[in-house]
C-alpha cells in the first residue's frame, strides 16, 4: 500500500501497520504519486482503449490469426474496459501529470510514425534497441518471457 501523510509520516506509518499488520506499506508525497499514477494507471488505461479503437470489433476475426502478443494484450485491453468508463476518463483528466505523459507517448508515437512511414527500418531497429538495452539488465526483464508464456498458457487453458 502507498501512504500520502497529512502531518507525521512515521505515525501514520506506524498507524497504518497495526491496522494491516502484514501489509508492505510505501510512504510517498501526494506529487511524487500522482506523477507515479500518471503512468500506472492513467497511461496503461489511455493505452489499452486506444488498441481497442484502433483494432475495431472484429477481435474474434483477427484473434484466430494472432499468437501469445495479441492475445495476452486483448486479454488485458478488453479486463481494463471492465472499469466504470467515467473512472478511466478521470484518471487521465483529473491527473495534471498525465497531460506531460500523453505528450511525450504522442511525440514517440510521431517518431516512430515518420521511421515507419519513410521505410526506415534500420532506424526503428535502433530505437527498439535503444529500450531494449536500457530494461534488459532489470531482473523483471529476464523474467518477463517467462511471464508472458505463462499468462498465455492460462488464457489457452481458460483461467483467465
Amino acid at each position: 500500500y502507498a501512504i500520502i501523510p497529512v502531518l507525521d509520516s512515521a505515525k501514520e506509518k506506524s498507524s497504518f501497520k497495526k491496522l494491516f499488520p502484514k501489509s508492505e506499506v510505501l510512504v510517498v508525497q501526494a506529487e511524487e504519486h500522482d506523477i507515479a499514477m500518471a503512468k500506472v494507471l492513467s497511461l496503461t488505461h489511455f493505452m489499452n482503449a486506444l488498441f481497442l479503437k484502433t483494432i475495431g470489433e472484429n477481435t474474434d476475426d483477427i484473434s484466430k490469426l494472432s499468437g501469445t502478443t495479441f492475445g495476452i494484450q486483448l486479454a488485458l485491453a478488453m479486463g481494463v474496459m471492465h472499469d466504470e468508463p467515467k473512472q478511466l476518463a478521470s484518471l487521465q483528466v483529473q491527473n495534471p501529470h498525465f497531460k506531460d505523459v500523453l505528450n511525450e507517448m504522442i511525440k514517440n508515437a510521431r517518431e516512430w510514425q515518420s521511421l515507419v512511414a519513410e521505410g526506415k527500418q534500420d532506424m526503428l531497429s535502433a530505437k527498439y534497441n535503444e529500450i531494449k538495452s536500457a530494461i534488459e539488465k532489470k531482473k523483471t526483464f529476464r523474467e518477463s518471457y517467462d511471464k508472458m508464456y505463462a499468462m498465455f498458457r492460462s488464457l489457452q487453458k481458460g483461467e483467465y
